[in-house]
Order: C-alpha cells, then structure tokens, then sequence
C-alpha cells in the first residue's frame, strides 16, 4: 500500500482555501489536527431560537397589535359572526318599534274622526305601523322548546279531574301514563315537532297531538300485535272529535320490533301534513284540516302499559328563532293573520 501523506497548505493555498475541516499541517513533520468551524449561534432559551437583526423592534410591533381579537374572529364559526352583526341592529329595531308611539290626536278632534282617519294612516306606512309590523315578525319567529323529564312532578300537565291518580312513577324516573294528561304550555301552539322516548310494558304506548281538549286531537299508538322472541307491531292512528272516534287507520311497522325496546318517536307538525317518525325511520304522513291548533299528551287504555323517559316540544329553535325569542316580550301565543 501508499502511504498516505498529509497535504501541505503552504504547498496548496488552492487546497487549503477549498475545505475547511480538511486536515492540513504547515510541515510534514508538525502534527497539528484540525478543528471543524463552528456555526452554532446564541439561545435566547425562549424557545425563540437565534434573533436577527431588528427583531427587538419588531416585537414590539407586534406585540402592540390586539392579534387575539382578530384571531379569535377570524375562527369564530359563522352563526356566532351572523348574530354578533344582527344582534345590535335588531335591538334598535326593536327599541324604535317600542318607544314609538302613535300620535295623539289633535286639539278639536274626536275619537270617531281619529278612527275614521286610522284605516288611511294604516295604508300611509306610518312609523308605528311598521314598528308593529317588527313586533308580529318577532313573536311569529320566535323559537320554541319545551321540556319535560319528570323530575320535577306532572305540575306541568293537565287532564280531566283525577287524571294524576292515574299516574305512576317507576324506576330510574321513567312516569308510567294513565288518563289522558295534556302539556298545558303547548295548548296554543300550532306548529312544532314532538319527540319523546318512551317503552312499551304491556300492549302499546299512546300519544296525542294538535289536541284542543281532552275530547279533540289526533292520536297514534304503537301496539303490539304478536308477543314472543320474535314480537310483532303495528302503528294506530286515530281521529277524535267531540270525544268520539271518527276514523282509525292501521299501518305497519316497516322494521322488527324487539321486547323491552326505548322508541325514540318523532311527530312532525306542520300546517295541515303530519309526519311520524319512530328510532328515525318515517313510518306515516297524512294531512287534514279538521283540527288547526293543540298541544301534545299522553295517555294508557285500561290493562296497557308504557313508560315515558322524557317529551319534548320544538318549533324554530335555531339560532334566528333563539334570538326572536329573547327579544320578544310575550310569552307563546297564536297570532291572527296578516
């Protein structure tokens, strides 16, 4: 083998400008070993790593700037952005349709001459006119929602005299129905959506909706019709006026039915259409135009059981809705028409 020399720098000033970890002596005899360049640089230990220059007075800039506001705006989700921009101007709204008043009538003038003048100064698009007309639109959009776990009682039900007799309360909360018992607050609602979880213990489970009294509403029951590992069930709908049956249909269940099963029920109430739900599968819709307002209730025949989990009655509970209804100052009431 070659041995292997040492380049001499002096020797090769091309060499030596070339590399700079490359081992190089001033003679062949003088040992002196070479040293890497170092390009380690200054830790502020911030986490910050090495600053360049001017980086102080940047800082400073940006440390001025109220970058959380803008930030926090930048991700905040669009319905926030929405009601954060519409809530200010609905508050004038509303403030101005309040605080205006009509004017009174003038000096000399009667009370038949101002109410002769009213249906002109209605079709004139007076401010109070139109102040009025952003009082109606905000009660008609308000969100509803009502709910109940039977936690508190049946303070908020109401039925024919006795019904709460009929009552009972089982395990883990869950209120076993009797006589037919209505949600009071829901009696004056036209529109709005009934869901409720309930069991069946014994034959069926009941419920009622767009119900005036305790003699006129539409009722639906699931009953069931074959007991066994294998039950079978059918869906009932009933039309009740002046306390008696008019008419009762039968559909069936478009999926099994198991024993001992919490059914997740979904009454859709819009207009004259009428849509059922049951464990989020449509299972009827019909319309009719017999009965236009009432709440929701509950009830079961004699020798049947069910249970009820919890009931709740919705109707434009959005954000928009939310908001008309924080601003509006009555509480759930039906409106005449425009």
């Amino acid at each position: 083998m070659m041995p292997v020399r040492p380049v001499d720098c002096a020797a090769s000033p091309a060499l030596a400008s070339s590399a700079s970890v490359r081992s190089c002596w001033a003679t062949i005899e003088e040992l002196r070993p070479a040293h890497p360049a170092l390009r380690l640089t200054l830790d502020h230990a911030d986490g910050s790593g090495p600053r360049r220059h001017g980086e102080k007075r940047a800082f400073k800039n940006n440390f001025a700037k109220p970058r959380g506001k803008s930030r926090f705006w930048a991700h905040a989700p669009s319905d926030l952005k929405w009601i954060a921009v519409a809530l200010p101007l609905l508050l004038v709204v509303v403030v101005y349709s309040f605080s205006a008043k009509k004017p009174n009538n003038p000096a000399g003038e009667s009370a038949m001459a101002s109410t002769a003048t009213a249906p002109a100064a209605a079709g004139s698009g007076q401010p109070w006119i139109k102040a009025n007309a952003i009082q109606r639109f905000i009660m008609r959009r308000a969100g509803v929602r009502l709910f109940d776990d039977f936690r508190g009682g049946l303070g908020a039900w109401q039925g024919n005299d006795g019904w709460a007799k009929t009552w009972r309360y089982g395990d883990a909360t869950f209120v076993q129905p009797g006589d037919l018992a209505l949600l009071s607050s829901s009696l004056g609602l036209s529109d709005y959506t009934l869901t409720f979880l309930g069991q069946i213990e014994r034959r069926s489970l009941n419920w009622v909706f767009r119900a005036k009294d305790a003699g006129n509403y539409y009722a639906m029951r699931i009953a069931v019709t074959r007991t066994g590992p294998l039950p079978e069930a059918v869906l009932v709908r009933t039309v009740v006026l002046n306390g008696r049956e008019r008419e009762v249909k039968t559909l069936p269940i478009p999926f099994p039915v198991q024993a001992d099963t919490l059914y997740l029920v979904r009454t859709e109430v819009r207009g004259n259409d009428f849509t059922t739900y049951i464990q989020n599968q449509i299972v009827d819709h019909f319309t009719d135009t017999r009965i236009k307002s009432g709440g929701v209730g509950f009830y079961s025949p004699r020798g049947d059981r069910a249970l009820l989990r919890w009931v709740e009655v919705s109707h434009q509970y959005d954000y928009l809705g939310r908001l008309c209804a924080l601003l509006s100052p009555y509480g759930v009431q039906s409106l005449p028409a425009d």
